[in-house]
């Protein structure tokens, strides 16, 4: 028996095929399958409210457009969990880029922020968007807080992104059980900026309900202002451990005294804000 005919070694074939390896691991590095990630940019882009009272229960959408020189824009559609919202995509490197957030309540867009980008490929970034009111607003600030029973703590009504503001009429619920007024003050600052007095309606509370209604007024309408200031300062002080909520309520259709008008006496379409306060024994 012969041994060894079906082991013989061709050296030519092997050299051949060891080229061969060599040519496409060439090709594949000069041509790869995708991007090279030094390319791209991670932007991982979060939103900061104005206010933690605007939840996933007011805004209806969020939409995040990306926009540049030479750049096809972008847009995506975030979610908003809670409070908060996010989300990561990748972009071009060494391109400035424009991330342009708008929250819409229904199909009006009320709030709007944005904030620019232009990093080196392979960077990771994160891109913190703070928005700010489109619309005219009413808010309780602070917007949560934690204290414990038997302490003060002020609250603020403050009117944010109005323009020629020239009536306010809103309704304030509390929690009549865990919290008492020991004091209520107006803040004229903002509302006599343009040279105008400020009229006001006594403002009832009913401690029993938890109901306060704030209706006052610029006068003369010509002297109405523009911008963002607080109206009124109310101290609360914690009878028990709770937690209360604050509620702003301006439905015009619902109380006619109630809502933001302008000095041609129209009403405005406004967001009210309340804030939660924890209150602990």
């Amino acid at each position: 028996m012969k041994t060894g005919e079906n082991t013989k070694i061709y050296p030519p074939l092997f050299l051949g095929l060891f080229i061969l390896f060599l040519i496409f691991f060439g090709c594949s590095r000069m041509f790869p399958d995708g991007p090279e990630k030094l390319n791209d940019v991670a932007v991982t882009a979060s939103l900061q409210m104005p206010h933690r009272g605007l939840s996933a229960e007011m805004i209806t959408k969020i939409l995040l457009e990306i926009t540049g020189t030479d750049f096809k824009t972008i847009e995506k559609e975030l979610t908003l969990t809670g409070t908060k919202a996010k989300t990561s995509i990748k972009v071009p490197a060494d391109k400035k880029l424009t991330f342009k957030a708008t929250a819409f309540q229904d199909t009006i867009a009320v709030l709007q922020g944005q904030a620019d980008v232009k990093a080196k490929g392979g960077d990771q970034v994160s891109l913190p968007i703070k928005l700010d009111f489109l619309v005219p607003a009413m808010i309780l600030t602070p917007p949560d807080a934690v204290i414990k029973a038997g302490d003060t703590l002020t609250v603020y009504l403050e009117a944010r992104a109005v323009s020629d503001l020239s009536t306010i009429g809103a309704r304030i619920k509390f929690e009549q059980t865990s919290l008492d007024i020991i004091d209520l003050v107006r803040e004229d600052d903002f509302l006599k900026k343009n040279g105008g007095s400020v009229n006001q309606l006594p403002i009832p509370t009913d401690d029993n309900q938890g109901i306060m209604d704030v209706v006052l007024g610029v006068f003369p309408a010509s002297t109405a202002v523009s911008g963002s200031g607080k109206i009124l300062r109310i101290v609360f002080k914690a009878t028990q451990a709770d937690t209360a909520d604050l509620t702003i309520t301006l439905d015009n259709a619902f109380n006619s005294d109630l809502g933001l008008f302008d000095k041609n006496a129209n009403l405005m379409y406004s967001l009210a804000l309340g804030n939660r306060i924890i209150i602990h024994q």
